[in-house]
């Protein structure tokens, strides 16, 4: 895609950078903070899942500068030590996170921070037919790895949301995520909870989307007001 041209650079290369791009990121517009800590099944072959890009005092800067100007922080991590930065230094969510359950403590670690994860299991459907082998290798690689992270976060008492990674994926065809959770080890009303309330809370938008309510003083007795809905 071209770069839009209004879109600061987001590129660091050493701690001193980290506020000043966190902070021109936010001043263009940006609602979260979007980072990663790992390389990805698509990154350039010789970049991996498990292949670092921060470290924690760049990863512990850039939270507190994002949080400090009310932005949440959300983290491609995928596994290795990149992931375990990203939860150490205190992001809000994980974007991936197929190998957490190389290390449950990890998954502890995000329970008791209410770090949330959003395993994105749609994306890899389209890297397993992607026509770069390096791709559909490690796609095939983490699949068992990312439902295992699911099902051990799930039980560790991790909030799951629903996400698609974006790219490529938009509607309707981003519902295949709920389908993909509920093949993991969701159960349907989980996966439906994940793509709503729970996304609701994890983007810091409980107060007004997610869930439809009964209002604390409803128009009339017989009619409940929706406070909020998808």
């Amino acid at each position: 895609m071209p770069n839009d041209p209004l879109l600061p650079d987001g590129v660091v290369n050493s701690l001193a950078d980290v506020r000043p791009v966190v902070r021109r990121i936010v001043r263009a517009g940006a609602d979260v903070i979007k980072c990663a800590t790992t390389g990805g099944a698509s990154s350039r072959p010789g970049h991996g899942p498990r292949d670092g890009a921060f470290n924690l005092d760049e990863m512990q800067a850039l939270t507190e500068e994002a949080h400090a100007l009310d932005r949440r922080v959300m983290c491609h991590a995928l596994g290795g030590r990149g992931l375990q930065i990203a939860i150490e230094a205190g992001v809000d969510s994980i974007e991936h996170g197929c190998y957490l359950d190389e290390e449950p403590e990890l998954l502890d670690m995000m329970a008791e921070r209410g770090i949330f994860f959003v395993p994105t299991f749609a994306v890899y459907e389209y890297h397993r037919k992607s026509p770069l082998p390096h791709v559909r290798e490690r796609a095939q690689h983490l699949q068992e790895h990312h439902a295992e992270s699911l099902r051990r976060a799930l039980a560790a008492g991790v909030k799951i949301a629903a996400g698609t990674d974006a790219g490529g994926h938009g509607h309707p065809s981003n519902a295949m995520e709920i389908e993909c959770l509920v093949k993991a080890g969701l159960t349907p009303l989980q996966a439906l909870r994940a793509a709503t309330g729970w996304a609701a809370e994890c983007l810091g938008l409980e107060r007004d989307l997610g869930t439809v309510e009964r209002a604390s003083s409803p128009i009339s007795s017989s009619s409940p007001a929706i406070r909020s809905a998808t």
